[in-house]
């Protein structure tokens, strides 16, 4: 009993147009630069956990100096050193392993860098958020 292959459907392609191909290099180009644009919120992230804290500093010294040794505070200080530790390793020039005569190697340590360094700034964002939580509550509480 043998069976009738069916023949191999023949798929058509187009070549892609002008502004498909223009949107195509577009997204490239976005995706390889995606790890200068997280080191750059970085940057701007480790301003603002200093600008903030020089701010709350600023706005009542005298008020924090009383609460010197309270559990919420250095629980505060040590997720706002967290935070700006966080920040600074997404700035860190990590050594990656990669075969630099194999695109598909690049791309992987590539996929490898964007997701490091998306991770250490939402880890540095996160401590940030919940340290500048804990030290509103506290000003607004003293």
């Amino acid at each position: 009993m043998s069976q009738e292959k069916e023949p191999p459907k023949i798929i058509a392609a187009k070549k892609a147009s002008e502004a498909d191909q223009s949107w195509i290099k577009h997204q490239r180009e976005v995706q390889q630069k995606t790890p200068e644009r997280i080191e750059d919120a970085a940057k701007f992230l480790s301003g603002m956990i200093s600008i903030s804290l020089t701010i709350f500093l600023k706005l009542n010294p005298d008020g924090f100096k009383e609460m010197a040794g309270s559990g919420l505070l250095n629980l505060a200080v040590i997720l706002w050193i967290a935070s700006l530790v966080f920040t600074f390793l997404v700035l860190f020039p990590a050594p990656y392993r990669y075969n630099d005569s194999s695109s598909a190697s690049i791309r992987k340590m590539h996929k490898r860098v964007v997701r490091y360094k998306y991770w250490m700034l939402g880890l540095g964002a996160f401590f940030f958020i919940v340290a500048l939580a804990v030290l509103v509550a506290l000003y607004v509480a003293g």
